[in-house]
């Protein structure tokens, strides 16, 4: 596959075959490195065919690819932005954190978070509290961060009451509210409240019509096979953004045709660039929507003992590996161990790998900080700086 990019700034070039998972990573290091000495000329189209040409910013992108028949991982759309070009910048947003417990430490997490600079706070739905009413509290104390859940299962609440909590937690933040929804798992929603998960497509399409409808019209007249809504709120205020977590062809293909993105979890770069970014893409210009954003969650951890941090993080990421889902997330992504997809290493270690992460298009990476305790605050500090830059660029 051969990739062209023309900014403001030039236009820079390079071509990978991404076929294979090794390959894909290996042309990704080469680049993020900056192994390459002198920019390379713009590249000859190497197929026949012109499949896409997207703007993302001031950022033209063509791309072509003649993909094997008999190989399912090849795609038609990787964009690897040059060094020097003028391109968005990934935001490096926080997840909460398994020791986040109470409201009262989720809050406190949420204004150091805003203190050293993190473009966001994502917060899921777990047994300790309420994600969206946690919010409410996180939204009095603070007033730039942005304030997402990360992610609410459409099985914990009908969508009407789900709209208007999000639009409660709006009347506090304004526009710093995104909510990210998706459908959890067939164990959890069965066996946690004794929801049916079969037609579970239909169920979240259905879902996410009547929030969305709510969040931007505040006024829906529903009956559908799941669902009936006939609710009108209070017109003005702030509008959430709505994301969907999504990993397979029809989740992506709501998330792109009906949100404003997606919100991803124990998913590696290949995955993400190969199975995730083009069919969303693909939905959302269907859509006439505008480019989504795909928020990327990843365990990371800083550390100068690699083996001692793996040996910590394996066990405690075995359990979501054995998710139906993340499992054939992982088995796409073609690692040995879960722990493979993690961020570990020294400061220069974790921005190539920062970097190539955006550079195959992710717009947000939410941190899940991870490993032995004294190493988190290294990790946190780290990423605030970091995240202080890219917002700057």
């Amino acid at each position: 596959m051969s990739v062209e990019v023309a900014g403001s700034r030039g236009i820079g070039s390079l071509v990978i075959d991404i076929r294979a998972p090794r390959y894909f990573m290996e042309s990704l290091n080469y680049w993020a490195r900056g192994a390459s000495t002198e920019r390379p000329d713009p590249c000859k189209w190497t197929d026949d065919e012109l499949l896409s040409t997207d703007k993302v910013g001031n950022t033209m992108i063509k791309t072509t690819s003649t993909p094997r028949a008999t190989d399912h991982r090849a795609t038609r759309a990787l964009v690897v932005p040059c060094s020097g070009m003028a391109t968005p910048s990934m935001q490096i947003g926080l997840f909460s954190g398994a020791d986040c417990t109470t409201p009262s430490a989720l809050v406190e997490r949420g204004v150091e978070a805003e203190a050293r600079g993190f473009a966001s706070l994502w917060v899921p739905q777990t047994p300790f509290f309420d994600a969206l009413t946690a919010l409410a509290a996180v939204a009095l104390r603070t007033s730039t961060i942005e304030l997402g859940t990360g992610v609410v299962p459409v099985q914990t609440r009908h969508p009407a009451t789900m709209a208007q909590q999000a639009l409660t937690v709006a009347e506090l933040a304004g526009d710093r509210v995104c909510l990210a929804v998706g459908a959890t798992h067939a164990m959890v929603s069965e066996g946690w409240w004794g929801v049916p998960y079969k037609g579970i497509v239909d169920v979240v399409a259905e879902y996410i019509d009547i929030v969305r409808a709510l969040l931007v019209d505040r006024t829906v007249d529903h009956v559908g096979p799941n669902y009936t809504a006939r609710v009108t709120y209070p017109p003005g205020g702030a509008t959430p953004s709505l994301v969907l977590a999504a990993l397979g062809p029809k989740m992506l293909e709501i998330a792109g045709a009906s949100c404003a993105g997606t919100f991803t979890w124990m998913t590696g770069p290949h995955t993400l660039a190969t199975r995730t970014i083009e069919p969303l893409r693909s939905a959302a210009t269907l859509a006439g929507r505008g480019a989504p954003r795909v928020i990327a969650g990843l365990p990371i951890c800083l550390t100068a003992d690699v083996a001692a941090a793996r040996a910590f993080i394996e066990p405690r990421m075995a359990f979501s590996a054995n998710m139906p889902s993340y499992k054939r997330a992982l088995e796409w992504e073609g690692v040995a161990s879960p722990v493979d997809i993690a961020l570990i290493g020294d400061e220069g270690e974790l921005r190539r790998r920062l970097d190539a992460l955006e550079a195959v298009g992710i717009t947000d990476f939410c941190a899940n900080l991870v490993g032995p305790d004294d190493g988190r605050d290294a990790t946190l500090a780290f990423l605030g700086e970091l995240a202080r830059e890219r917002s700057t660029r």
